[in-house]
């Protein structure tokens, strides 16, 4: 299944590219996708642990179900005060 991913500030930078379709296996999760987002671009996996990931502009858990055509997007923290 064809999943789009966007990526904003340092996620971007590490990621060399703002977006990125990537083809997944069927009954994959979010942290299929984050481990495979890895294996492409090793720089984001610093930042893994602080990142806000959204599917279809929703917030995630890593358990979460990717289906076909789902855009998810990587955040770093957002400071505010």
């Amino acid at each position: 299944m064809k999943i789009t991913v966007k990526f904003f500030a340092a996620h971007r930078k590490a990621a060399g590219r703002s977006q990125v379709d990537l083809e997944m296996p069927p009954s994959s999760t979010v942290q299929d996708l984050l481990d495979a987002l890895v294996e492409r671009y090793p720089h984001l996996e610093d930042r893994l642990p602080f990142t806000t990931v959204s599917v279809n502009h929703r917030q995630a858990h890593p358990d979460r179900a990717l289906r076909e055509g789902d855009q998810v997007s990587l955040f770093p923290p957002i400071g505010g005060g």
